[in-house]
């Protein structure tokens, strides 16, 4: 089945949870990739299917060094092998320089002797797996299936097995400092010195045209405040949830200063009876919820199930700014019921793209994210 991972289409897939959805009950993962982040081995690895086939089972990894892969991401595979002693992750040494190392593939047996294979564009990079457009193709391979792509796996790791060397290996640790940008030259690319290293290739500056939601956040008095409810509007067509399909969110909260948390992945949207559209929001876990207004959340759709987010709360200037621009947009705050005397508040969101967001908060920690290639 081919797929296109489209970031201008809210419903499209992505290559990440085609991944994720083929190691489901494997026994076993191996794969190539041409070109390795840490943030795409971060957003593979810290996933809980990834993880328990890793405790588990044998992982097998390939990275290509022939452009991009930088040592932030060889130590990131390094940290995983380490954690998890079933994965082994190894680096190609093209032996034949004049030919780029470009495959991305990857192929999980299930339990009982078939499986999938992915196989497509993809990179094991943010844009890789989320952001860019790509297309792969997602194949059911049968018992006869599966041992045919084993086997084929297997012959050529035998025959390039001297090329097939540790990520700390000090020949390869030399090769991925040389690494930078591709400049198109022919059918192949060709490597730049840099003036300087590199940053790791992501995040991207945001883009004008991305779409902003900022919306007022209710407590909840049950789960914390970091489950987040919010409008079903905004739920469905801003954040693109289809009720009754499951699909994998990624979140990413921007610091103050520009940096970004962790990413938040394996968050499926929660819809249950009582209309409470939520997604969980680690940047809340462990605050208390704010006495005086609700806290606000802005969130920027980086890609289809992508996001960046700021969670501003009372008492921050950043809250001031973004809390007059919600009023001017969404108006006053209305008053929707009183429950044992206390009254409850309608929770107010907007939404706008990131060029009004730049006009309105122009000192936002959003726009001191890095420039960086995917």
């Amino acid at each position: 089945m081919l797929v296109i991972q489209d970031p201008t289409d809210e419903q499209a897939p992505n290559l990440l949870q085609a991944l994720t959805d083929a190691f489901q009950d494997a026994e076993s993962i191996a794969g190539a990739f041409a070109f390795v982040s840490s943030s795409g081995v971060r957003l593979l690895t810290e996933s809980d299917v990834f993880q328990e086939v890793a405790q588990n089972f044998p992982v097998d990894l390939v990275i290509g060094i022939d452009a991009v892969t930088n040592e932030r991401a060889l130590d990131s595979l390094i940290a995983v092998s380490r954690r998890f002693p079933n994965v082994m992750a190894r680096a190609f040494l093209n032996p034949q320089p004049a030919a780029l190392f470009h495959p991305k593939f990857c192929f999980a047996k299930r339990r009982g002797g078939s499986g999938h294979l992915v196989d497509g564009s993809g990179n094991l990079t943010e844009g890789g797996l989320l952001g860019n457009w790509e297309a792969y193709s997602i194949e059911e391979l049968s018992r006869a299936g599966f041992t045919a792509v084993s086997d084929t796996w297997a012959a050529w790791t035998s025959r390039h097995a001297s090329s097939l060397l540790p990520l700390e290996n000090d020949v390869v640790r030399q090769r991925v400092r040389a690494n930078t940008v591709m400049a198109p030259e022919g059918d192949l690319p060709t490597l730049v010195a840099p003036p300087q290293p590199l940053p790791d290739p992501e995040p991207l500056a945001i883009p004008n045209a991305a779409r902003v939601l900022i919306a007022e956040i209710p407590d909840n008095n049950v789960r914390g405040w970091n489950q987040a409810n919010f409008h079903r509007d905004d739920y469905v067509d801003y954040f693109g949830v289809q009720l009754g399909v499951t699909r994998l969110f990624v979140f990413r909260h921007v610091n103050p200063d520009g940096s970004l948390g962790e990413y938040e992945r394996d968050r499926p949207p929660v819809a249950v009876r009582s209309r409470n559209w939520r997604f969980e929001l680690g940047a809340a876990v462990g605050i208390p919820y704010p006495t005086t207004q609700p806290p606000i959340g802005v969130f920027i759709r980086m890609a289809p199930f992508t996001f960046f987010y700021r969670l501003l709360l009372p008492g921050n200037p950043e809250f001031t700014t973004v809390h007059d621009l919600l009023q001017n947009r969404a108006g006053p705050r209305t008053a929707r019921y009183v429950r044992n005397g206390r009254t409850i508040w309608g929770m107010r969101s907007t939404r706008l793209t990131v060029a009004e967001l730049r006009d309105e908060w122009p000192n936002s920690p959003f726009w001191r994210l890095p420039v960086a290639i995917r």
